[in-house]
């Protein structure tokens, strides 16, 4: 309960990106419980990759990146 207390505390953006651990068991806990309030809410869960090809990043030619701004 407590990660999805953390999250719930926060305005997400578009290109946000939040990181679970799979180390902790309570991430599962906490997963189970956001996902379906983040669709409900109008969120579209995609993957890191998806998300940078929609904001026009090419993620193939990238050597790493931060969020949406990326190093060569």
């Amino acid at each position: 309960e407590k990660i999805k207390d953390v999250i719930d505390r926060k305005i997400l953006e578009t290109g946000d990106v939040i990181l679970f651990h799979d180390i902790y068991f309570e991430t599962a806990d906490a997963i189970e419980k956001l996902v379906p309030e983040f669709i409900d809410h109008g969120y579209q869960l995609v993957t890191v990759s998806e998300m940078l090809e929609c904001m026009g990043i090419d993620v193939s030619t990238l050597k790493y990146y931060y969020g949406p701004t990326y190093y060569e």
